[in-house]
């Protein structure tokens, strides 16, 4: 609000604070301060682990920052740099798009990344920028952007006092990408799934490795996808095991991706019971009171 209040008298001298960053390839050292505001993931949260942290910065950031997302988007996208798999914070690629790589006989696996945000390598990021044809400025700009960023833990009673410092993947399988979320699925048939499948997964952990993430066997699941006959037919009674680092993962009747709970025979009836749940528990108290046409 106080942005959009104070934008004539702003937007000339924020617009050369903005080109400056650009030249200079330097992020403002005063933007790189946040407060990490702590968001219970749990009804009754007992550790740090049942917290989602949630950064909360200069507004100023924010607008500079998406003056860079839309120069970056419009570059990667016209050289073609990024892979039709990829359905996060790209127009034209939703999440209904990435759904629709779940097909009516399959083997769905969706890995979970552990700290995906905290463990990506920052020299294997600008190493991408300089391959993808950005100029070394560019790059100035984003490894200012990624050192020296200093945080405080935002808590009910204020802030905690002092500032703590703080390639290419060829697989078989389809897979759908969105942020961290990572599904893989595969439609193989008969003896050659496992085999298809394990690959797979063995070139993805040795990808995310080589990058500096790991996958978490113990939030990871797999799910066969397909009515009761067409499983029995092609996959016969056992389900194949699938391993992500040497660790079976464990089948589930259904999965969560993207906000969409998909059941095994690709009903729907889990799903809208969830919306309906929610939406009850949203209105909680809501009536409505009718109203009569008296014309």
């Amino acid at each position: 609000m106080f942005l959009r209040l104070l934008f004539p008298a702003l937007k000339r001298p924020l617009t050369r604070i903005f080109n400056a960053c650009f030249t200079r390839g330097v992020y403002p050292a005063e933007w790189k301060e946040a407060r990490i505001i702590p968001l219970p993931k749990v009804p009754n949260p007992v550790s740090c682990q049942h917290y989602r942290p949630i950064a909360v910065g200069n507004a100023f950031w924010k607008v500079l920052d998406r003056i860079v997302l839309g120069q970056v988007s419009v570059h990667l996208e016209s050289i073609r740099a990024l892979s039709n798999t990829q359905f996060a914070f790209r127009r034209h690629h939703s999440t209904e798009l990435a759904l629709d790589n779940i097909r009516r006989l399959c083997l769905a696996v969706g890995l979970d990344l552990s700290k995906a945000y905290d463990f990506i390598r920052h020299d294997h990021l600008l190493e991408a920028l300089r391959d993808l044809n950005f100029d070394e400025t560019a790059v100035e700009f984003f490894q200012s952007f990624l050192v020296e960023c200093w945080v405080t833990l935002w808590v009910g009673e204020g802030p905690r006092p002092g500032w703590p410092r703080v390639s290419r993947l060829d697989t078989k399988s389809r897979l759908s990408l969105y942020a961290d979320d990572l599904l893989l699925v595969q439609e193989a048939v008969g003896p050659l799934l496992p085999e298809a499948v394990n690959e797979d997964l063995e070139k993805v952990c040795r990808w995310l490795e080589a990058m500096g993430l790991s996958v978490n066997p113990a939030k990871s699941a797999a799910t066969m996808i397909g009515n009761c006959r067409l499983r029995r037919l092609y996959f016969g009674g056992d389900t194949p095991v699938v391993f992500v680092g040497g660790t079976p993962l464990r089948y589930g009747n259904s999965f969560r991706h993207l906000g969409v709970t998909i059941s095994q025979d690709l009903s729907w009836g889990k799903q809208v019971s969830q919306v309906v749940s929610r939406v009850h528990a949203t209105c909680g108290a809501c009536t409505f009171t009718p109203t009569y046409d008296r014309g």
